[in-house]
Formats: structure tokens, sequence, C-alpha cells
């Protein structure tokens, strides 16, 4: 079974693969700095071709649902462009070309597609960009394919990922509606749903029942990683003993070590043997009643006291 992370969402995945496919970050980059009107040319040129080849992919062979909010998304990215052409101020002469190109091919490229619920726009009437109708359709498109695919995202281990993710998108869309519910309603009817729908519960349905969530990879990552140091640390130790203890025995037995330290166990040996006498034989001599004769003989002259003393 495939891991699903929130890169792997459609809202996400499929957009980063729009932006890909029109190179959006270079034009980007052309629009907003000086001296790239050449490339900006050549890339107006070659737009329908890439968008072409998007549409292709992923707007042929799937539900009318997916094709559409596929034909919305690139609405949107060539809004976000034109816009930006038409803040230059000074320098828009120059990339005019550019925005008019643009507006023809959506004219051009789109309908051929089939698309439905997409917005029909001519050049003079791109919209500026609106960042919360998109966050609305977004949230739509991701709730409605976790909850198609429930059992998958729970027993994932970027579900709590993903659950975290798509707290924080619910806010943002139920901030939304609440704020204009007319102007935003309408794309709930893109996916057969209204405001009736209940979207707290299809956030409930992502329970995350899978032991390996994300902190829980962590921290087995980590203990994982401490179980193996610790491992290699055993191993090392114990063959470090063992090279000592070779080393001590071939020394012993082929070196003259192995003489010199049994001449100087036997006189240690010889040593403490004698120091233990000498001390047991003054610890004796502390001990009122013993005399020295008695020791000798191991006897014992011990020394009563009467009770009256």
């Amino acid at each position: 079974m495939a891991e699903i992370s929130t890169d792997d969402l459609p809202s996400k995945n499929l957009y980063k693969k729009l932006e890909e496919s029109i190179e959006y970050s270079n034009i980007s980059e052309y629009i907003i700095n000086e001296g790239f009107e050449t490339e900006t040319y050549e890339w107006s040129n070659n737009l329908k071709t890439k968008l072409d080849n998007f549409l292709d992919l992923h707007a042929l062979n799937v539900s009318q649902i997916k094709a559409d909010k596929r034909c919305r998304d690139v609405i949107h990215i060539l809004n976000d462009l034109t816009q930006k052409i038409r803040n230059l101020g000074d320098n828009y002469s120059s990339y005019q070309y550019t925005e008019q190109n643009i507006g023809s091919i959506i004219q051009t490229s789109l309908p051929p597609y089939g698309f439905q619920n997409c917005p029909k726009i001519l050049p003079t009437e791109i919209e500026d960009v609106n960042y919360d109708k998109k966050v609305v359709d977004d949230f739509i498109e991701d709730i409605t394919y976790i909850n198609d695919n429930i059992n998958q995202i729970n027993c994932n281990p970027h579900c709590a990922e993903i659950r975290q993710h798509m707290k924080e998108k619910h806010i943002m869309f139920k901030g939304i509606l609440n704020q204009n519910d007319e102007k935003y309603s309408n794309i709930l009817t893109f996916y057969g749903k209204s405001r009736n729908d209940k979207f707290d519960d299809m956030m409930a349905e992502i329970t995350c029942n899978s032991s390996k969530q994300d902190g829980d990879v962590t921290i087995q990552g980590k203990s994982g990683e401490s179980g193996v140091s610790s491992g290699y640390i055993s191993i090392s130790l114990v063959f470090s003993l063992l090279g000592i203890l070779i080393t001590s025995v071939f020394a012993y037995n082929f070196t003259p070590f192995g003489p010199w330290l049994n001449t100087t166990l036997r006189k240690k040996n010889i040593f403490l043997k004698k120091y233990n006498a000498e001390e047991n034989h003054e610890m004796l001599e502390d001990i009122p009643g013993i005399t020295h004769t008695s020791v000798r003989n191991k006897g014992y002259n011990m020394l009563y006291h009467s009770l009256e003393e």
C-alpha cells in the first residue's frame, strides 16, 4: 500500500504539476524583473503546448468533477500571471503581448475538453486572483479525496500530518464561508455538496488508527537508533576485552613478561601473608587477656571479670 502525505493530496499535488508544466516560477521571475522581455515572449508562444500536455494527462479519462477542478486551477494560475503583468506600471507595454496571448489561450485551449463548472473568462474579464475561492475549492477537493480513501489514510504513517493539515484548512474554510456564504457556496455545488453537508463529521473520520503515526515513527526511529548504537557498543566492548585477554595470554606464555609476573606475584603473596600475620598479631595484642603464648598454641586464656567488678 502506497504511503500518502500532504504533498499527495490532489489540490497540492496536481497544482504543483501544473506549475511545473507551464514553468510558473520562471515566467514569474521574467515578469517581475526587467530585461526578460524576450524570454517572456518565447514562453507565451509555448504556453498552449504546455497547457495541452498538462490537461491531456490530468483532465482526460477522469471524472467531470476532477476535470473541472483542473480547469479552475488553470484559470487561477493564468489570472495570477495576468495580474502580475497588469501591476507592472510603466513596463506593462513590454508584456502586453503575453497578457493577450494568455487570454486567447484560455478561449482556445479549454473549451475542447468539455469543462462544465469552469469560468468562461474573456480576455477583458480576467478578474483579480481570488485566493479565498481557491482555499474553499481545495479543501472540498481534498476532504472528498480523503473520505474516498479513508481506510488507507487512517492506516497511513503520515495520517497525523494529514489530519493536522486538514484541521488548519477546515478552520480557514469555515471562516471564509461564514464571512461570505453567497459568494463561495456555489463552489460546494461543483462537488454535489452544500452547507448542510457535515464537514465536521468528515473531518472526524480521520482517526489515524495506525500505531505508526508521524510522532510514533520519530520516537521509534530514535529508540531504534539507540538500540543499534547500544549493540555496536556492546560488540565493541566484547572484542576489546577479548583482544586484551588474547594479548595477555600471548605475553604471559611467549615473552619475558610471564616469568616476571610469576616472580612478582609470588613476592607479593609472601608479603601479603607476612603482612596479614603481623596485623593479626598486633590486633590480638590489643585485646586484653590474650597472651602471646596462648595465641601461638591456638589456645585462648580468657580473663573473666567477676560480676562485682
